[in-house]
Formats: C-alpha cells, structure tokens, sequence
C-alpha cells in the first residue's frame, strides 16, 4: 500500500520525512491512516495536500 506522511517516521529502512509517499504493508498503511499520520497516497485529499500552485512564503512588509 502507497501512503503519503504527514509526520516524519523511522523504520528499519531508513528515515522518512512529512510528505515523502512509500510503500508499506496493508496492515501498516491502515494503521497509520487511521491515527492520522499518513493519508492513501491514491486519494484526492492526498493530492490536494500538495498543491503546486499555493503561496507558501509570506508576504514581503512594506519598504522603511
């Protein structure tokens, strides 16, 4: 099962960052949606998650 982060999470393989999309078992993958630290890497709330075209960095203040 293909699963998108939303915490950071380590595991015999190595370490994975917030938003890194891996393979894991079913039963892990469940598990870990369900206590909300990862979405289906397939579902639409996961790809609405990364939207390209939002602003990120704030706004300039004004010049003194």
């Amino acid at each position: 099962m293909k699963i998108k982060l939303l915490v950071n999470w380590r595991r015999e393989e190595g370490t994975h960052s917030a938003g890194d999309i891996i393979e894991v078992s079913k039963a892990v993958g469940q598990r870990l949606v369900e206590i909300g630290q990862a979405l289906p890497a397939s579902s639409k709330k996961a790809a609405a998650a990364v939207n390209p075209d939002a602003e990120t960095a704030a706004a300039p203040g004004p010049e003194t």
